[in-house]
């Protein structure tokens, strides 16, 4: 994440960030593909292209902003191509009882890190719709990501990495678990407290 600019033009070029933005998309949905398979290797190279895309995320936005190149569309590209990787990972996840095995550590696993991270995710898809709609009739900017928000996702990727994978001991995912959903809580307050307008206006 991090693409957003207010300040540069609004529509979607074709760019090198931005093609990275569309392979992280495919990235994402071929990893999708390969975990609803449910076959263990298939698994593994999952977590493999999510790593990758993750990865990229922060290829995109550097290289957006060393080549001048930030335009407010492309932010918004690379922001709903966070959250599709992000939701839709982890929906297939809790869906196939991945997260099981931090049961003992986390009262009514895992909805309590789960439920927070996919209504926070939910809010901000609400927000670009709206924000699109609503641009249509008004001139309206949309909010700049906090710099929370960019370790929050970043927080978030590794505790899939580390479920999807099954990777380090149990104590070690409901650590980021905890973490990550901290960190949501207050990136998602911040992020409201900055674009709210885009609600209200």
């Amino acid at each position: 994440m991090g693409k957003i600019n207010s300040h540069s033009q609004g529509y979607l070029t074709l760019n090198l960030p931005n093609l990275i933005t569309g392979l992280r998309i495919i990235l994402t949905l071929i990893g999708i593909f390969l975990l609803l398979s449910g076959h263990k290797t298939a698994s593994i190279a999952a977590g493999v292209l999510i790593i990758i895309a993750w990865v990229t995320d922060f290829l995109d936005g550097y290289l957006a902003r060393r080549l001048k190149l930030t335009t407010e569309a492309g932010g918004l590209l690379d922001l709903m191509a966070d959250r599709l990787l992000m939701m839709s990972v982890l929906i297939i996840t809790l869906c196939q009882g991945y997260w099981t095995r931090t049961a003992s550590l986390m009262p009514l696993n895992p909805w309590p890190y789960a439920l927070p991270v996919l209504a926070a995710d939910f809010v901000l898809v609400l927000g670009v719709i709206v924000f699109l709609i609503k641009r249509r009739v008004k001139a309206l900017k949309f909010p700049v990501p906090p710099y929370l928000a960019r370790l929050t996702f970043s927080m978030q990727m590794a505790t899939l990495v580390i479920c999807v994978l099954r990777l380090g001991p149990d104590g070690l995912l409901a650590g980021l678990m905890y973490l990550a959903l901290l960190f949501t809580l207050i990136s998602t307050c911040l992020y409201l407290k900055s674009g709210g307008y885009i609600f209200t206006r």
